[in-house]
């Protein structure tokens, strides 16, 4: 076929050079394209894996829980069951599932957060609108030490304070707002107080009331879990300033850097937290950042790539006809 079309190449009308050079161009930037979508695929699991490997390092058996962080002897014994043991509960369950040892490792964390929250009065926090929407949980919160082992404190946030706490003076909590709407169905109110939240984005970060001289990480991976949820397509620069903020030496490999400066400029260590909200943010199912070709743009692209194949070879076979006879 190709000696044939290349070799009938003269004598083709400029309608039909046409077609075949739109043909060729659409052929290679679908090409591109998709190849940039894998690449971007491939680096976002290459992340969450050494995420997970990340928290499961960080992980005591002895108290069943993780530790907020490896970056001190404090920090290294201290075990929040609010927001830390949660949501790093929720990665494993949602990216391990079919690792046995990660969901052992989820098993055990759930029952030993389940044993320390026993005779505790209405433990809730802002973080459990990832699983439930019987609460609305965004009252001011206050930490509290749930139990004391020697040099290990086990701790948890509790949002049971007086006072509301406003989406639009705190992006983390705009973004945590959208989830609950969108789980309750109520997909405008969603929308509203997701674009309160990214209104406080800056160009570097979200510069909200709580921002004092650098950026919060674990911000960046709940806008773009919202985002995902509501169909909103993120900037992609966006998602490679998260990707730009995971450690990859040290005792914090893996972990994603709690705060950063300037442009996605890392500024001290990882935590459990922002660690575990970076593996759900990068680990929805068809995350694909604005850059990236959409499947909806593959689709009519391979539609238009097919048509103008079968016209050009039609074409072709039809003139090739002509002139033989």
């Amino acid at each position: 076929m190709l000696r044939l079309v290349f070799g009938r190449m003269k004598n083709w009308t400029p309608s039909l050079a046409t077609a075949f050079l739109a043909f060729t161009i659409l052929l290679s930037v679908f090409l591109v394209l998709s190849v940039q979508a894998l690449d971007q695929s491939d680096i976002q699991s290459q992340s969450i894996l050494s995420a997970l490997n990340y928290l499961a390092g960080n992980y005591n058996a002895s108290m069943g829980l993780i530790h907020e962080s490896p970056d001190s002897a404090n920090l290294s014994n201290t075990y929040w069951l609010y927001s830390d043991n949660f949501l790093a509960n929720l990665a494993f369950q949602r990216t391990g599932a079919s690792n046995a040892s990660l969901a052992s490792l989820a098993e055990n964390v759930t029952r030993s957060a389940a044993r320390y929250f026993q005779g505790q009065p209405n433990p809730v926090n802002q973080y459990q609108v990832f699983t439930n929407t019987s609460r609305f949980p965004f009252n001011a919160s206050k930490d509290f030490i749930f139990r004391t082992y020697g040099v290990a404190v086990v701790k948890s946030t509790v949002n049971n304070q007086s006072g509301m706490l406003d989406p639009k003076k705190y992006a983390d909590i705009a973004f945590l707002e959208a989830i609950w709407y969108h789980n309750v169905r109520q997909d405008p109110y969603a929308l509203s107080v997701f674009h309160d939240g990214f209104a406080l984005w800056n160009g570097t970060g979200f510069k909200d009331d709580a921002f004092t001289s650098t950026f919060a990480t674990y911000k960046i991976a709940l806008y773009l879990y919202a985002a995902k949820l509501l169909g909103q397509a993120p900037d992609s620069s966006i998602v490679d300033g998260l990707l730009a903020l995971q450690l990859h030496r040290g005792v914090d490999s893996g972990g994603f850097v709690t705060e950063y400066s300037g442009r996605f400029g890392p500024v001290g260590g990882s935590n459990t937290e922002t660690t575990s909200l970076a593996i759900l943010a990068l680990s929805q199912q068809g995350f694909i950042p604005s850059n990236i070709v959409s499947l909806a743009f593959q689709l009519i692209i391979i539609g238009v790539l097919v048509a103008f194949a079968a016209l050009i070879a039609a074409t072709v076979v039809r003139r090739s006809v002509k002139q033989d006879v």
